[in-house]
């Protein structure tokens, strides 16, 4: 059942199921289910993160007690939109006003603002790929290539979602974030990496016997689609590993007449009739169990219970035939030995 791969059942994939009964066992795979389960969280992560913070950087200014006394908090949405709040901050300018005209950027602007539209049709083929685990669950499972494409779908969605949250560290947070780290830190540090963490000097109307320090960082829905890419590469892995069983409905059946239980109780089939053509075969014996008189030789008072092995041959009263003194029954009527003194 992997990608591009074929199941037992491949062969009867496009004959039609009405009219047929129903297995007595169903194949029941818990990986399958909670897929389901897994691929809506996942998606749901992925909708979250539309609009919400990507990355941020914060500069603190705390006193020598570990008390912060003065803050900037510079934040990017995707969707293009920024924030900038600040703490404690009377000289003006003050680093919001300082850095306004580097928030604006256009260019920064459109990179986000075509991530938020990236964002949006990734939620929109997790819904597509949650969707594929569902309709099984309803019954409606008469191809694999349905597991096929769920399979395919979940791993390409792992592959994009972990590629552009890698591919966005490696780029950095966007133009200008090296400017406004500049200004934060007094000319310490550009921000170089997508995190990262370095002291700074005292800027226009800080506090200069603070311990100052900017830290710089991913945001929520940075995060966010981080773990949408590692539930949905979970996912695909735990499906892909279990492509093999049973998924169609011919399939499952086939596993039912395989696995299905032994009936102990079932007693066992009659002799099968005589040819048509050729001599009458004898009659079977009856079906039960001998007398415990028919079988045993006879007792004697005289051996103290023990038992008397017979002597010579005998004769069947029925049929008049000849029989070996150990026989019990008669080797032509079927006749049991008849009991004697």
């Amino acid at each position: 059942m992997a990608a591009g791969g074929a199941g037992p059942g491949d062969r009867s994939e496009k004959a039609p199921d009405a009219g047929r009964p129903s297995p007595h066992l169903h194949y029941y795979s818990r990986t399958r289910r909670w897929s389901v389960v897994v691929l809506g969280v996942a998606t749901v992560l992925l909708g979250l993160s539309i609009g919400g913070s990507w990355w941020s950087a914060t500069l603190q200014a705390e006193t020598q007690s570990g008390t912060e006394f003065q803050g900037v908090s510079v934040t990017y949405y995707v969707g293009g939109g920024t924030s900038c709040t600040e703490l404690n901050w009377s000289v003006s300018p003050t680093p919001c006003a300082a850095i306004a005209p580097e928030l604006g950027s256009a260019s920064r602007g459109a990179l986000y603002q075509g991530l938020d539209v990236l964002l949006g049709a990734l939620t929109a083929v997790g819904a597509y790929a949650t969707a594929l685990g569902v309709l099984p669950l309803l019954g409606y499972r008469h191809r694999r290539s349905q597991l096929t494409r769920e399979i395919a779908v979940v791993l390409a969605l792992a592959v994009v979602c972990l590629g552009l949250a890698a591919g966005s560290a490696a780029f950095g947070p966007g133009p200008q974030t090296g400017a406004i780290c500049s200004y934060l830190s007094g000319n310490n540090t550009s921000c170089p990496f997508y995190w990262g963490q370095a002291s700074t000097n005292a800027i226009a109307g800080g506090c200069g016997l603070c311990n100052n320090s900017l830290a710089w960082g991913g945001g929520n829905s940075y995060y966010l689609l981080v773990i949408s890419g590692v539930l949905f590469a979970v996912t695909g892995s735990l499906l892909w590993f279990g492509r093999k069983g049973p998924y169609t409905h011919e399939e499952e059946r086939v596993w039912a007449g395989r696995h299905r239980p032994i009936d102990f109780q079932t007693p066992p089939s009659p002799p099968s009739a005589p040819p048509a053509s050729g001599p009458p075969a004898p009659e079977p014996a009856p079906w039960y169990t001998p007398p415990t008189s028919a079988v045993e030789p006879a007792r004697s008072a005289s051996t103290m219970g023990r038992y008397v092995g017979p002597e010579s041959p005998w004769t069947c009263p029925k049929c008049g035939t000849e029989n070996l003194r150990w026989a019990n029954l008669c080797r032509s009527c079927n006749t049991y030995r008849p009991t004697g003194p």
